[in-house]
């Protein structure tokens, strides 16, 4: 680099390091991008786990009322055995 002008090597010199920080930035902003999806991905698995438990919870409660309306309309058939007259 003898035959150029100073003013060529500091502009080259500017512009590698240039390109260097820009690098670190991208890099940077990369990682700062992948946390802030892993975080998304866990709030929509944390919500999904809870929509689910909800519709479980409501599932079974629906299914415990079902149960108890049918054994309280059904209740003196279960209770009173059938008698075979032989």
């Amino acid at each position: 680099m003898a035959g150029l002008p100073y003013t060529l090597i500091a502009l080259l010199t500017l512009l590698a390091v240039g390109l260097a920080i820009a690098g670190k930035l991208l890099i940077r902003r990369i990682s700062v991008n992948a946390h802030a999806r892993r975080s998304a991905d866990e709030r929509y698995r944390q919500l999904r786990v809870r929509t689910e438990t909800a519709r479980a919870e409501a599932a079974d409660e629906s299914g415990s009322q079902t149960r108890d309306e049918f054994l309280t309309s059904a209740s003196p058939e279960i209770h009173t055995p059938v008698r075979a007259d032989g």
